[in-house]
């Protein structure tokens, strides 16, 4: 079900406990080969299809369509919020779910920018004193439920695929393909490009995703195309095989946050 198709008595009265996923996504570069709302495009796909599939089960919320991206902002077109604002926007979006009665809310996210102030929006929520046994308010990225398929197709594959780059990244072989898959009308070939860094330690790493260590430069900085990895490795097959085992991935998830009811609440601490 989509939630912005439904009236207000329609809302007032419907089964409090449907998931309402919010899909998350920004409106960034991502290479030269690919347009600046790919993660909100390939988020969007993804939630739409699981609301297809799960029917009455899921309200879809509008997907977000920007995120935070300021170091995106060294490339044309990024649009973003600053991390503060976005935790703000996330907050009082998840404050009104609660106010309207919903037990079961879920943050879906297509863009790595808004994992740190998403996780942040979640703990401010807690200290505000959101906290309810009947409550779940949940948030990951797709990449991150849909590790068993990421896993099984660089090492394994998948319906006869492997992907060579070591994980998924920004605008490489694994995002390319997805958008190959879901966008082709929008992708451009014949301007698949990425640079590899000159930059290259044990404890951080753009291409392999490899960051023990945090730094204040952001990657993009590292990226001179503003694509990591090898996206000429990319195809649509890639892409489908791939997409439809993240969804598979998505399903087995929301259909077991589906069942969660009760949990441990602030109630329950501090029992000796």
């Amino acid at each position: 079900m989509r939630y912005g198709h439904l009236a207000w008595p329609d809302i007032k009265n419907i089964d409090k406990d449907k998931i309402v996923i919010l899909p998350l996504g920004s409106c960034e570069q991502h290479g030269p080969h690919m347009p600046i709302l790919t993660d909100s495009l390939i988020v969007t796909s993804f939630a739409e299809e699981v609301e297809r599939q799960m029917g009455d089960q899921v309200l879809l919320l509008p997907t977000l369509w920007a995120g935070m991206s300021d170091h995106h902002l060294n490339f044309a077109g990024t649009v973003t919020f600053n991390p503060e604002l976005y935790t703000r926007i996330l907050i009082r979006a998840l404050e009104t779910l609660i106010k309207h009665g919903f037990r079961k809310i879920f943050l879906l996210n297509g863009h790595g920018g808004n994992q740190v102030p998403a996780n942040q929006a979640l703990v401010e929520l807690y200290s505000r004193g959101y906290e309810r046994r009947d409550l779940w308010v949940g948030f990951a990225s797709y990449w991150s439920l849909g590790q068993p398929t990421i896993k099984k197709a660089g090492t394994t594959g998948i319906d006869g695929i492997k992907f060579e780059s070591p994980m998924l990244t920004h605008a490489d072989e694994w995002e390319y393909s997805l958008g190959l898959h879901v966008f082709p009308e929008l992708c451009h070939p014949d301007r698949v490009k990425a640079v590899p860094t000159p930059f290259k330690t044990a404890y951080y790493d753009v291409d392999m995703s490899i960051q023990t260590i945090s730094l204040s430069t952001p990657f993009t900085a590292f990226l001179a195309t503003g694509a990591a990895n090898r996206p000429q490795l990319a195809s649509p097959e890639k892409g489908k095989a791939l997409y439809k085992g993240i969804l598979g991935d998505l399903l087995d998830f929301f259909s077991t946050y589906k069942t969660w009811k009760e949990h441990p609440s602030n109630q329950d601490m501090g029992i000796f």
